[in-house]
């Protein structure tokens, strides 16, 4: 065989040798899908996080830690991720990652906060979002600061405190309804009615589809004696907030106040089919307190039970 045969032997051999190779990288290509890049995973977090969707983020934090685990941001979100869906051991274990130990200042200590607030560390946390106030100038997240720590006071039962820190942060951010929310609580639970109802229109005049201020302006009404503007404010909780027994069982007590006894017992069906235990024991405590609706409504419990008349809404 001449030396041209087998130079071009040779050559079909390395075509077909490079066909091959191209092939499987295409075929390769076609089904590896590369991940998003960091930018791209934390603003989905963010977004998820926004809606209160709390799962999906942490989901979507996760795998930017296993493609990014040295980005400071990527920690960052993660911890508020974690934060938010009440893993406090993991949200701690993201902000001490030594990507933060420099970069993240004044937002690492404003989740800290958080995190030392529902675990009930006021001390702690009053600290840690004083600290957060020191670097931070994101003006959204300088409201988040002071309004943890007007929540802070409230949870201490500093109402008047609170509701002083709420009307600083109302007077500087006129627009917005977080403030005009936990101020209606103060005034609620300083027995002023009036001034709640004020704060909590405002808040439903900028976030009308905030379901706890909707309940709140509920419990306000039924302050004031206003069955029947209860009684729509309860409805419309339920319509933003379907899983909420506590604005069932209040719509059941209203709704037998006002003698409409098809729609008590429509929502306090719905209210034990939500969480059946819960709703017991809320009644139960109701009791011991002499509340003279509940009485009414565990009569219709007890009736309700007897002819089975538990599920679908009766017609």
């Amino acid at each position: 065989m001449d030396s041209s045969s087998n130079s071009s032997r040779g050559r079909w051999i390395l075509y077909a040798v490079t066909a091959a190779v191209v092939a499987v990288l295409a075929y390769v290509g076609f089904w590896y899908e590369a991940p998003a890049d960091a930018g791209t995973l934390i603003g989905s977090a963010r977004v998820q996080l926004r809606l209160g969707l709390h799962d999906e983020a942490r989901s979507t934090v996760e795998e930017a830690i296993e493609h990014y685990p040295d980005d400071f941001e990527v920690r960052l979100v993660a911890a508020e991720a974690f934060a938010r869906a009440e893993d406090y051991v993991r949200a701690r274990e993201e902000l001490a990652h030594p990507s933060l130990s420099s970069a993240g200042r004044g937002q690492r200590e404003l989740i800290l906060g958080f995190v030392e607030e529902k675990q009930e560390n006021f001390a702690e946390a009053i600290a840690a979002y004083q600290q957060a106030l020191e670097t931070i100038e994101d003006e959204d997240l300088q409201e988040q600061v002071y309004l943890g720590i007007a929540s802070i006071q409230f949870r201490q039962k500093d109402f008047r405190t609170a509701l002083a820190e709420c009307r600083k942060v109302s007077a500087r951010w006129p627009d917005r309804a977080r403030a005009y929310g936990l101020m209606a609580e103060c005034h609620r639970k300083l027995e002023s009615p009036q001034e709640a109802l004020v704060a909590c229109k405002r808040a439903l005049e900028l976030a009308p589809n905030d379901a706890g201020t909707t309940f709140l302006l509920g419990e306000v009404q039924i302050a004031m004696g206003n069955r029947e503007a209860a009684l729509d404010a309860f409805r419309r909780t339920n319509e933003l907030s379907p899983r909420s027994w506590e604005a069932q069982l209040l719509r059941a007590g209203v709704a037998l106040e006002l003698e409409q006894a098809v729609e008590a017992q429509d929502a306090l069906s719905a209210a034990f089919e939500i969480d059946p235990e819960a709703v017991e024991r809320e009644m139960t405590a109701r009791s011991t307190d002499g509340d003279p609706t509940i009485e009414r409504l565990k009569g219709l419990w007890e009736g309700m039970e007897r002819n089975g008349d538990f599920g679908a809404p009766r017609k």
